[in-house]
Formats: C-alpha cells, structure tokens, sequence
C-alpha cells in the first residue's frame, strides 16, 4: 500500500483484547442484559481508545520529513489500555505522603451476599464500606496504640475469574502518633504485628452490617433487579452468622513493593488484555491464578478459564463503577482515600510524626512526573525516532478529528490499520 511508504502507525494493537470480544459480541449481549449508560458509554470507549475513530496526532520526523499517526487513548478508568502514567504519578504521590516507617497490608472483604446489593447501589455500598473500614481502623488504633494511625485505601471489586469480590486494600502505618501531658510522641507497633485479626473482623462485620440495616430504614437503597425481594433482616442475620475475613501482612523491607501492588489497582480494570488467550466460536479463553492453589513461588496457580463471550462481558460489565464513583476528578473522594494522619486535613498531624521519626518537618516535594522522561525510564524514548530514516526525531505535529462513517469505511478497504498496528 502506497500509503505505508509514507506515514507510519505508531500506536500498537494487541493481537487480542478486550476491545475485540466486545466489537464481536457486544450486540449479542446488549439483547440478553440491560446496560445503563455510565456502561454503555466506557464500553464505547474501550472499542474507540487507540484506534482511528477516537483520533489522533501527527508527528513529524525533523530530518526526512516523513509522517508518524498515533491515535488518542480514551481515558477511561476501566480500559485495560490506559492509566499506565496516571498509575505512576499516583505511586509518585504516595511516595512523597508516606512516612519513612513500615506499612501494613491490611486487605477489608465482605461477604458475597451484598455484591448484587453493591451493584445497584454502589455509592451508597462503597461509601458504607470505606466509612466502615476506616472506623475500625481509627478505633482500633486509639484502642491498642493510643494514637492516631495513617492509612490510604483503594476499592477493588473483582477477583481472578472476574467474579464479584469487594474487598479494600489498604496501606496502615505502623504505629501512631500520641498526644500526651508533655506532648506527641511516636508510639510503634509491636514487630510484625497489628492488630488482632479476629477481633479487627467481627468488629468490622458487625458494624456495617449495622450500618446496611440502618441505610435501609433511611429509604437510601435501591432494592431493584436481583434485590427486588430481598429481605435486609434475613440477610443481615446470615451475615452475622458468618466470619468475615481481614487479612494483616506483615511489613516487608521497604514500601515500595506495597505502593507498587496498590498502584495495580488505582487505574487498572477487571482484566488486562495479557491474561486473554483466545477468541473463538463465540468463546473467550483467558489466563487466572487460582489462590486456593499456591505455586512454589506462594502465588496462585496459572490456570485457564473458558467463558461464553455474552457471560465473560456480563462480568466485565458488573465491574463498570458508575461515573460518580469512578470518574477521575472525584477518585480522591470515592475510590482511593486517605484517612488519619494521610488525610489532607490532617497535615500539620503528619508533620509532626515526620519530625519524632527523624525525617524533615516539611512533606517532601513530590516531581510532577514528564511523559517523555517517564517513558526513558521505562526504555521507550526510542519510540521517538523516525521509523522510516532512523536518524531524525519526531515531533509533535497537527491533531486530527475520530475518523468516522465514511472515511473511516474507505481506510479499512485501503487496508489500513484503523485499529493499530497488530503487535507481533
């Protein structure tokens, strides 16, 4: 094609995705499930993001003087192809909210019963769940320590098999910062230990179920679709009968490894395009670690999971948070919070720990992360020499409009790749 000669598509389809099973089998699924349109509209997108009709840029090599198009990323929280730079400057935050002393991984599930509940009503769920959580921590912290702990937490509400599984990760420090006579002081946990874990569950199950019950005397809950008929009563006393689980890790050297671990689940979706295998006969094939199996290398087994292509977007879909949970400018309120000494209103707070634990009064001053250098440290700075001479360098040039209808009907019977260059 002549056209190949002169301007090159950067931008990189994988050889399958997510975006394909829905281009496939999204009309087969909007006939059998309702979708609302905080749904309809991130699915839209994960079909646009990267391709011709979401648009693009063009960039200019500085010594043939040859083309390059890269077409526009969607944005979208829940596309498994964005967020990767978003991801870093929100590890870089963290880094700088941190205290230089040890976190605890302390991981909040409820218990599965409440997940249609949570899928009709997910602020009202989640904002119950954060409430929850961060009270027991906060009294459980005056209780054992006597202080005032810090801790962020992050939402995740799949598991491995793209189940409903919500549970909150959170960072926890380890110890607190006590008022006393004679002022603050630094109070630390005993060495690798938190809390007890069987008393920090009950406490934390017996108050949101206690605050479900009262959610729904105020009128606060949608009991439709699946819940139509639900019995909060009945449901709330088959949960008290039940343990639930927290789970207290113990520090390990450094925080960095946490942060990162986290970081996975501030712009990531369900699932990523890696795990997905094949996509046939109406079928999706793709790659899950069972934990209730562990490898030697104590993480879950690698297995395989065959699901209609209907049922694998049906899962999909229940993990699309509405846009007032999951939209970017309210992710600090909703999604990821901080709480105690990591809360911005606590500061001065945090300060004061920082300086009875040695490090300077003032927060460090956290580097607004630059796309291009970011990408030299991941080794991508090479993506910015010309394809076609290999010596010049290419710079930013005109935008373009989504290609739609016609034009974009015409390219693909010209064989270009409106969907990105297939990755080898």
């Amino acid at each position: 094609m002549f056209l190949h000669s002169l301007i090159d598509v950067a931008t990189v389809k994988p050889a399958l995705e997510v975006a394909d099973v829905l281009r496939l089998h999204l009309d087969d699924y909007l006939q059998k499930y309702h979708c609302t349109t905080d749904e309809l509209r991130a699915l839209q997108a994960i079909m646009r993001c990267r391709t011709a009709a979401s648009g693009g840029h063009i960039r200019v090599c500085d010594s043939c003087g040859k083309f390059q198009i890269a077409y526009n990323s969607c944005g979208n929280r829940h596309c498994p192809k964005c967020g990767a730079f978003a991801q870093a400057q929100w590890m870089a935050r963290m880094e700088g909210l941190l205290l230089p002393i040890p976190y605890f991984h302390t991981v909040f599930t409820t218990d599965h019963r409440i997940n249609d509940l949570a899928y009709h009503n997910p602020e009202a769920i989640y904002n119950l769940l954060f409430a929850t959580a961060s009270g027991v921590l906060k009294a459980f912290g005056k209780k054992y320590l006597g202080g005032e702990l810090g801790w962020s937490g992050i939402l995740h509400t799949t598991g491995q098999s793209l189940q409903a599984h919500i549970h909150l990760h959170f960072m926890v420090t380890a110890g607190a910062l006590v008022r006393t006579a004679a002022g603050y002081e630094w109070r630390k946990c005993a060495d690798g230990w938190l809390f007890p874990v069987v008393e920090l569950a009950a406490d934390f199950r017996n108050t949101f179920c206690a605050g479900l019950l009262k959610l729904e005397q105020a009128g606060q809950l949608r009991l439709v679709g699946s819940c139509a008929r639900l019995d909060m009563a009945k449901l709330v006393q088959e949960m008290l009968a039940t343990k639930w689980e927290v789970y207290i890790q113990k520090p390990v050297a450094g925080n960095g490894a946490l942060t990162a671990y986290l970081g996975r689940y501030m712009q990531r979706t369900a699932i990523g395009n890696r795990r997905l295998v094949r996509l046939a006969d109406g079928q999706v094939t793709f790659e899950y670690r069972d934990n209730k199996e562990r490898d030697e290398q104590n993480r879950g087994t690698l297995k395989r999971m065959t699901l209609p292509a209907v049922e694998f977007i049906h899962r999909f879909v229940r993990h699309i948070l509405p846009q007032g949970v999951a939209c970017p400018e309210r992710s600090r309120r909703v999604w990821v919070r901080h709480f105690g000494l990591h809360a911005s209103a606590r500061r001065l707070h945090l300060k004061v720990a920082r300086l009875l634990l040695g490090a300077s009064f003032e927060l460090p001053v956290v580097p607004k992360l630059e796309l291009g250098g970011w990408l030299s440290k991941l080794g991508l700075a090479a993506g910015l020499t010309c394809p076609h001479c290999g010596v010049g360098q290419l710079s930013l040039g005109r935008a373009f409009a989504p290609l739609l209808g016609l034009r974009l009907w015409l390219l693909t019977l010209l064989g270009w790749p409106v969907l990105g260059r297939v990755q080898a």
